[in-house]
């Protein structure tokens, strides 16, 4: 099932990247050729292909004096941030070759996709090069396309093909826009007088920058963190729902260098908002070969994040030798996750939009699960979902409809889904509907957060009732677009490529229009998120009062209270408000009599509520923030 995307947002990071000293072979910062200063100089293009076969020719790079391709329909952002990017870049602008910068013209622009194009160097004499390493800066929006470095070492009459430039980039990834590509083509060109350089974009949209082209000696030490291993379940879950979510770190890396690296260290580190570091760990690898690429690396400690308050927290990756590196940039990698007080999110954000090829039907979840480390007495309740939808500017969402369902996995799926029934859509036999209900659009502008209420389908009563230690899958229906050869009707579920998911298990379900599962382990992720509450303020199965008593109230910076037990007790405490949101939660072990506190300067003035759950049962008691 193909999909097609509608707009994007780019947040870049910026950091200061040092390249140490290497030996120039060919081009640099005063060689047009390299910089493609004023236009494409000593280059040629060359159009290989394109849907519509006479327009083959047109599937060629152009040269932007600007550095960007803002003739594109879907462009946004910056220009690409190499050195001489001011001076100029090549572009091969597969947004607009399309749609002629139109995105209403799909496939009507002068090479429409999907399309090839080369973009070939002038000849180098390699013949004295005893290494050659190709160095250049891109920018890379993929879609549904491939990127190659060829080479030719006969003047360009037959070409060495398939070195792909980020290889597996997940669809609607973008890459830095000061992103630096070293390839080693030693084993090619080195020592050959007639060696050619060609850059092939191969696909689907968007656009691939290109610009300070150069041929560098193989630098000695040169390392690289290529991916990393995502250490949350989701981007945010409900502080009741995390404390035993076990967070095990690693990257992949690479070592670019022309040696082998003695003791590589990878450094792992945990921060909070404001920086204070809550966890580290190191793992060393006492060589790591010339030839070692893409290895995954992991660090020996995991971290359990039931101590956590809400908030965001950052994971920062590092990679390092004692050589000195040739090229800083890419050494380093940082991750974020968020513990919320009720919702769960796979995402911080639409940041762009995706509908089914040919306006077909189709279904797109998201996975989600909750803690074992609740007791018998303690209760959640899924009470919304909560999505975001666009259509095209000349549409609204008026009378769109989407069918909602929170559907849980059945026990018996194995961790990995390989016994999922992929058959039969939200019927399924490996899940089971609690929810299902109708969305009719109106009014709402494009990617706004749409609340959904949840109903539960057996007893047509609201909110659903969860179980702990449980998969549910948040589910999106999509109808076929009645107009669906009418760009001006199109309409798109919001999705974000802001986190990365590659080693995560199944984490974005997707129905095609046949009723057929597949799943997405590490491209975009769905707005569709599920929030949830305490069931009730009532205690079904009430303690005895000296069980918790208050010894402060009013409170304003702190709730402290005291926690009395016959025997060593496991305690749940879960602070709430008078709509069951769920604000604080601890889990406590082995507690017989003691004080507790817990800072609530963050709530604003009102009534709240403080529960302690045991297997026996719960009591709950109101107090008042000043």
């Amino acid at each position: 099932m193909n999909f097609r995307h509608y707009s994007f947002l780019v947040l870049v990071s910026c950091i200061v990247n040092v390249m140490n000293g290497q030996t120039t072979l060919w081009g640099g910062p005063n060689d047009p050729n390299s910089t493609f200063s004023n236009g494409i100089g000593g280059w040629t293009t060359e159009g290989i292909n394109s849907s519509t076969i006479d327009s083959s020719k047109n599937a060629i790079w152009n040269w932007s004096s600007t550095g960007d391709g803002k003739n594109g329909a879907y462009w946004s952002g910056p220009g690409i941030a190499s050195p001489t990017g001011s001076t100029g870049a090549m572009i091969f602008n597969s947004d607009f070759l399309d749609n002629g910068g139109n995105d209403l013209n799909e496939r009507g622009g002068v090479a429409p996709g999907p399309h090839t194009g080369a973009l070939v160097s002038p000849m180098i004499d390699c013949s004295t090069f005893g290494s050659v390493v190709l160095k250049f800066n891109q920018y890379f929006r993929n879609y549904e396309a491939q990127c190659f470095v060829d080479v030719s070492t006969d003047g360009g009459v037959s070409w060495i093909n398939g070195q792909k430039v980020k290889e597996g980039f997940p669809i609607e990834d973008i890459t830095s826009n000061d992103d630096v590509q070293l390839i080693d083509l030693s084993g090619i060109a080195a020592n050959h007088d007639s060696v050619k350089i060609r850059f092939v974009f191969d696909g689907d949209y968007y656009f691939w920058l290109i610009d300070d082209v150069s041929l560098i000696s193989l630098p000695d030490f040169d390392l690289s963190i290529e991916s990393t291993r995502y250490p949350a379940r989701a981007y945010r879950q409900p502080i009741s729902q995390i404390c035993n979510d076990t967070m095990r770190f690693g990257a992949v890396v690479s070592n670019l260098g022309a040696k082998d690296q003695a003791n590589t260290e990878l450094k792992v580190e945990l921060f909070d908002e404001k920086l204070v570091s809550l966890f580290s760990d190191v793992a060393i690898l006492s060589n790591l070969a010339s030839n070692d690429d893409n290895k995954l690396i992991e660090v020996a400690k995991f971290y359990l994040p039931n101590k956590l308050n809400i908030g965001k927290y950052y994971v920062a990756y590092s990679l390092s030798s004692s050589n000195q590196d040739y090229y800083a940039g890419n050494n380093v990698a940082i991750d974020s996750f968020e513990i919320s007080g009720f919702e769960f999110a796979l995402e911080d954000g639409a940041t762009s939009g995706i509908r089914a090829n040919a306006g077909l039907s189709y279904s797109v979840g998201a996975l989600y699960e909750t803690s074992d480390c609740w007791n018998a007495n303690d209760r959640f309740i899924a009470t919304s979902a909560d999505i975001a939808l666009a259509s095209n500017p000349a549409s609204s969402l008026a009378n769109y409809n989407v069918q909602l369902y929170l559907l849980k996995v059945n026990a018996s799926v194995a961790r990995d889904f390989s016994n999922f029934d992929k058959t039969n859509a939200e019927n399924s036999t490996s899940v089971f509907q609690l929810s299902a209900v109708d969305f009719v659009g109106a009014n709402q502008s494009n990617y706004d957060l749409i609340k959904v209420p949840l109903t539960d389908k057996q007893n047509n009563t609201p909110n659903v009732r969860l179980e702990q230690g449980t998969r549910y899958i948040v589910l999106a229906k999509h109808p076929e677009e009645a107009n669906r050869n009418n760009p001006d009707t199109w309409k798109f579920h919001g999705v974000s490529n802001g986190v990365n998911y590659p080693f995560k298990i199944r984490q974005t379900p997707v129905i095609d229009n046949l009723g057929t599962w597949d799943f997405w382990d590490g491209s975009e992720a769905p707005v569709l998120r599920l929030n949830i509450a305490i069931n009730t303020k009532i205690d079904e199965k009430p303690l005895s009062q000296n069980v918790i008593q208050l010894l402060s109230n009013p409170v304003n910076e702190e709730l402290k209270f005291s926690l009395k037990f016959d025997l060593k007790t496991n305690a749940n405490i879960t602070i709430f408000n008078q709509d069951g949101k769920v604000l604080d939660f601890k889990s406590l072990k082995n507690v017989t009599a003691q004080t507790e506190k817990i800072n609530v300067n963050y709530l604003t003035a009102g009534i709240y509520y403080v529960r302690v759950s045991t297997s026996q049962g719960t009591k709950t008691l109101s107090f008042m923030k000043s």
